[in-house]
């Protein structure tokens, strides 16, 4: 997992493995926020759940949380947060009087990432390459790695056959 030089904003959970935190800047009642390019960094690999948690704080995230900033003081410590889904912000002046200290991230057990993935696939399918055999996919033997989901197909006898990432086994789905 790739760690910012120095992180910027609230601190996300320790088992959050994709988050982005920033330090903006905040002027009270009606809120304004204000983010700097270079108060702003990333917990986790570049790469689709970036995208994804990136996508979602500009298009939903910072839009709640400056409605839920409604009333709050630049001298408060509350945290103030929005959750959508499994997807959470939060933000708090931490009483700083001019800052607002914000965090996005993950809220998915892997267990519920792997489940998921598994999810968007049909029950059973073929792969191309082994015609007339029929494959399924294991959420025992699959597993997040590095931020990413890693799913294993099994065959009717339930023996694990090959793993690969969900764009990967959709690649070689036939059905």
């Amino acid at each position: 997992m790739t760690e910012p030089y120095y992180w910027f904003g609230r601190n996300p959970p320790e088992d959050a493995e994709t988050a982005w935190g920033a330090r903006a800047i905040y002027v009270g009642d009606p809120p304004f926020i204000d983010l700097l390019p270079d108060r702003q960094g990333w917990r986790g690999e570049a790469g689709p759940a970036r995208k994804a948690l990136a996508a979602w704080v500009n298009a939903k995230g910072l839009p709640n949380i400056k409605e839920a900033c409604v009333g709050l003081v630049g001298s408060s410590a509350e945290v103030v947060s929005w959750t959508d889904g499994s997807r959470v912000i939060e933000a708090s002046p931490n009483r700083s009087y001019g800052h607002l200290y914000l965090v996005a991230y993950d809220n998915l057990s892997h267990d519920e990432r792997i489940s998921q993935a598994i999810a968007k696939f049909p029950k059973t399918f073929g792969l191309r390459g082994f015609p007339g055999q029929r494959f399924s996919l294991s959420q025992r033997s699959s597993y997040v790695r590095e931020g990413e989901v890693v799913l294993y197909t099994v065959t009717a006898t339930g023996e694990d056959f090959a793993k690969g990432s969900p764009a990967e086994i959709r690649a070689e789905v036939v059905q």
